[in-house]
């Protein structure tokens, strides 16, 4: 039997030591100009008690840190969602601005 948290989950990814992971886990990303940015970005999420065996169908695996660092973290990458696509579609002059 597997067991899953029904509490809010946390991810902070940012390059500070002193919060989420002791690594530099920010994000980077670029323009449409192709300047480098990094952004410091936290989360949080829930599993509800009914959601758990669909989750377990889906990602075969009960470790929720290395879902979050690792699927859930990509996930921020859809085109729909990601800073880097949403960058990548804004000019320097309009992330000056900012």
């Amino acid at each position: 039997m597997l067991t899953y948290p029904t509490y809010v989950q946390r991810a902070i990814w940012t390059s500070s030591t002193q919060e989420g992971r002791p690594i530099n886990d920010e994000i980077s990303f670029q323009s449409a100009e192709g300047l480098r940015f990094t952004a410091a970005v936290n989360v949080s999420y829930e599993l509800t008690r009914e959601q758990v065996p669909h989750f377990y169908v889906k990602f075969r695996n009960d470790d929720l840190e290395n879902f979050t660092h690792g699927f859930f973290r990509d996930a921020v990458g859809t085109p729909s969602r990601h800073p880097r696509s949403i960058a990548s579609k804004i000019s320097t002059a309009c992330a000056r601005a900012s």
